[in-house]
């Protein structure tokens, strides 16, 4: 099929050191030890896509927990730590205070250099490994390792987590197969920062921006073509590819690259069995997972009704779509990232390492009383390369006549955020 790509790229939250502010607040101690005031922040910028933002409130935005270790950039040494646990607290009105040690020594006069490794949300991060923590020394100055554990930077940066936040049903039958009324809320997500600072002999207020170490998905579905009837999702929508692990710190291509691959597609072409889903991870379930022989297993594939004509457009900028296409199913898809991206083969069906679904639906004209008239179609729908942070929103348009092809576009782009307020820590 000639699926139309439409791609929307935006740097909302940016991951440099402009991000970082320095106020001035006065002279460290005479052992060159200072007090820096951390803020976490989640910014957006000029000219960003708006219909990419996610709504106020959304739990994606919250910090419940919050982890921090500061090295000495010249020996590696741990120069800072801290740990705190928010989930009982309003965070919109704190502050977050944190003290370095460095040791035997005192801060040049043009600065010393410190590598800040923050994470927040560890614990929606299934999987990933217990983190140690360190205690301040007031008498030598240093902080010290814990039960005797310790973490590098090089091991922080490889940090990997092997299961993924699901959105929260929070409105309708959890056993229902068709999604059509449910509702539900976004999930707490992991996030995670490197910086290098300059620290000074004075006291610095510091902005570090935080970046969700996954990207999301969410699927929008209208009818089209010039058939009368209706529309259905009821053999399901399933996606292959997925990686078995994401890195909690953003990692370039190569280390990505190293992830295994699962949900691996089993069955390629032409097929006799081809309509049905093999080994992909349910997005929208089936419902009935054989060939329909009479009216009552049809009744059950009808789930997942598109109520929505397509008006001829594509999605617009400034729109989020959720008007002029259908959400389904109406929640976040949280996704690792894939480097990858794969291609459609007229012979084999998807070629290729990246991310892709099978799209199963069928028509059911109006008039339509037996099963030698159910006409069931399946389509290939591949996905952008996914970056952690990443935003993809899948348009669709379906012909009801099953000749015209499926109309497809992507809307791709960072996570636009509300502001995170900062924390404070006594």
């Amino acid at each position: 099929m000639n699926g139309l790509k439409y791609i929307c790229l935006a740097c909302i939250i940016p991951f440099l050191p402009s991000c970082i502010q320095e106020e001035h607040m006065g002279d460290a101690g005479d052992d060159g030890r200072v007090t820096v005031s951390l803020t976490f922040t989640t910014r957006t910028e000029e000219g960003a896509d708006e219909g990419m933002e996610s709504d106020e409130g959304n739990n994606e935005n919250l910090i419940r927990t919050v982890r921090v270790y500061v090295f000495d950039g010249s020996d590696g040494s741990l120069t800072g730590y801290h740990h705190a646990d928010l989930s009982d607290k309003n965070v919109t009105e704190k502050s977050f205070n944190i003290r370095l040690g460095f040791s035997r020594h005192t801060i040049p006069a043009d600065g010393h250099t410190c590598l800040f490794y923050a994470i927040a949300n560890e614990g929606s991060a299934e999987g990933l490994k217990s983190l140690p923590a360190a205690v301040y020394d007031s008498e030598t100055g240093r902080y010290v390792w814990t039960d005797d554990k310790e973490i590098t930077q090089r091991e922080l940066l490889e940090l990997t987590f092997s299961g993924l936040p699901e959105s929260k049903l929070t409105e309708g039958d959890p056993a229902a197969k068709d999604e059509t009324g449910k509702k539900y809320s976004s999930s707490i997500l992991p996030m995670a920062v490197k910086q290098e600072v300059v620290i000074t002999k004075e006291t610095e207020n510091l902005t570090l921006p935080l970046r969700r170490s996954l990207g999301k998905m969410e699927l929008y579905f209208a009818k089209g073509g010039i058939g009368e009837g209706d529309l259905y999702i009821g053999r399901g929508v399933y996606l292959y590819n997925i990686p078995t692990k994401g890195y909690l710190f953003s990692q370039d291509a190569p280390a990505l690259e190293s992830s295994e691959i699962a949900h691996r597609e089993s069955d390629k072409g032409d097929t006799s069995d081809s309509p049905y889903q093999k080994n992909g991870l349910p997005i929208l379930r089936c419902g009935f997972e054989d060939t329909p022989s009479n009216p009552d297993e049809i009744a059950q594939l009808h789930i997942n009704k598109i109520t929505r004509r397509w008006n001829n457009k594509a999605p617009d900028d400034n729109t989020d779509g959720k008007k002029e296409y259908q959400w389904l199913p109406g929640k976040a898809v949280y996704l690792f990232a894939n480097p990858y991206k794969s291609d459609k083969n007229a012979a084999s069906g998807v070629e290729g390492d990246g991310y892709y679904m099978k799209i199963l639906h069928h028509s059911h004209e109006n008039s339509d009383t037996g099963a030698d008239k159910e006409e069931s179609h399946m389509d290939y729908v591949t996905l952008p390369a996914v970056k952690p942070n990443m935003f993809v929103k899948v348009f669709l348009v379906i012909p009801l006549d099953g000749y015209t092809a499926t109309r497809t576009w992507w809307k791709v782009g960072d996570w636009t955020e509300v502001e995170n307020p900062g924390i404070s820590f006594d």
